[in-house]
């Protein structure tokens, strides 16, 4: 059990965490290619020819710099993103798979033991696309699913953003999914081209919606009663009092 917890990590993409963890990962292999105005801004050529725009992160950019050659080809960690403004897919790259070089992590080069480490084999492109699924057009085999990232802090509200994948939704008997909205879903896709392409997913069940703290408070908790009392009405059937006659004095 020792020996084994010292072995690297064997594939880039770890298990999940827990059975309805979101997240948009993936491992592509190819060439970064800056752009003129950033260097941090730039296209992932793979190896056979697809071209994605991608972004460097901020925190591995530095490390990039001082000890990566961008101008060979590697295999990139990336995180696949919708971009709002013309639905194309876009990638974040937040790392580097190749331990013999970095060390068993994705961006550590500080390890000079790690040079020893042979390089697992990793299927490529491969992506682990899990979240909720809000959108699907099945004639047109389109698939938006929703991921929620992690607040930082905690106390914070989660943010959101949105992956297209390429595919048809099937149910457990193979026929298609006919209610797939709503629901939590656990997908892997390739790339093919500029987008994400099905290949196999699997239904985990409908989302869990979150109530608003307030509101529930408010229906859960009854207003106390207040001291004052009710005006009492009079009934119409009561008829009204006739004022004393006067008294003659003479």
């Amino acid at each position: 059990m020792a020996d084994s917890a010292l072995q690297p990590r064997q594939h880039p993409i770890s298990p999940p965490s827990h059975p309805k963890q979101f997240r948009a990962i993936g491992v592509v292999y190819g060439r970064y290619y800056a752009s003129e105005e950033s260097s941090q801004r730039g296209i992932l050529v793979t190896e056979t020819g697809d071209i994605v725009e991608s972004v460097l992160l901020g925190k591995t950019f530095s490390l990039f710099k001082r000890h990566v050659n961008l101008e060979d080809p590697h295999f990139w960690v990336v995180y696949p993103r919708l971009r709002d403004k013309d639905d194309h897919l876009h990638f974040q790259l937040a790392g580097l798979w190749e331990p013999e070089n970095l060390g068993p992590g994705l961006t550590s080069a500080s390890d000079p033991a790690s040079n020893s480490l042979p390089s697992p084999k990793v299927d490529h492109p491969y992506f682990s696309i899990r979240g909720e699924v809000v959108f699907v057009s099945q004639a047109r085999e389109n698939i938006v699913m929703k991921i929620r990232q992690s607040p930082k802090p905690p106390s914070k509200r989660p943010l959101y953003f949105k992956v297209k994948i390429s595919g048809i939704l099937k149910d457990t008997e193979g026929e298609i999914c006919r209610r797939p909205l709503r629901r939590f879903w656990d997908m892997e896709a390739t790339l093919q081209g500029n987008e994400l392409v099905l290949e196999k997913a699997t239904d985990l069940g409908p989302m869990q919606r979150r109530s608003s703290p307030g509101k529930s408070a408010s229906k859960s908790t009854p207003k106390p009663k207040t001291g004052t009392p009710k005006p009492v009405k009079k009934s119409a059937t009561t008829p009204p009092k006739s004022p004393p006659a006067k008294r003659r004095l003479f």
